[in-house]
């Protein structure tokens, strides 16, 4: 038996996400950026609000799932206060610092979908969910672009996989409209096991 390998396509996404009614548009995006919330909690440095996106996040989906009111304005400042987060431009970027920006993107094009209902940025919520496992995957790796399969090897890691895979089974759960279990599956399941996560630390030293 062979197992599928996901691949993650913008273009197809973007069409899917256009069907699919923007309840379950709003619940795909924000189920991405949940994810990351625990990447962002693990390598955010201590200067970060910690609980401010998880809270910004807690209040998506009570929109979503009808227990608070969607208000643009509210979302609006949510984006002014999470763009803050992001390092200056003359910032020396690490590994830990292109998570967390993953994680902090992930979550503003969330909030950006809930203002415009766009399909593209519940997309690119999905992206940068995709892209921060892929930088971690590389860093697992110890693996440099140009080096023979290198896309390939990174493509088919297993935390690069597991996120697609996620992303995958979101957007079939939400063609049968179980908004509600993306939102359990988005709080329960991490982007990294404590394994991964010990290692990933270990390469950062």
């Amino acid at each position: 038996m062979v197992n599928t390998i996901f691949v993650y396509s913008e273009v197809s996404l973007v069409k899917q996400l256009s069907t699919v009614g923007k309840q379950s548009m709003l619940a795909f995006a924000t189920a991405c950026a949940t994810r990351q919330s625990d990447n962002f909690l693990k390598f955010a440095t201590p200067h970060f609000q910690w609980d401010v996106l998880t809270n910004i996040l807690t209040e998506l989906w009570a929109a979503i799932l009808g227990n608070a009111t969607d208000d643009p304005k509210i979302w609006k400042r949510h984006i002014d206060t999470i763009d803050n987060f992001l390092p200056s431009d003359d910032h020396v970027w690490t590994v830990a610092d292109a998570i967390v920006d993953d994680a902090i993107s992930s979550t503003a094009y969330a909030l950006r979908c809930f203002i415009s209902g766009e399909a593209q940025e519940a997309a690119w919520s999905a992206r940068r969910s995709y892209e921060s496992a892929d930088q971690i995957a590389i860093k697992l790796l110890n693996a440099e672009p140009g080096q023979k399969g290198f896309e390939k090897l990174v493509s088919q890691h297993e935390i690069v996989q597991r996120e697609l895979q996620r992303q995958n089974r979101d957007m079939q759960l939400l063609r049968l409209g179980k908004i509600q279990s993306v939102h359990e599956a988005a709080f329960n399941e991490k982007p990294l096991t404590d394994e991964e996560y010990a290692l990933l630390k270990l390469t950062m030293h």
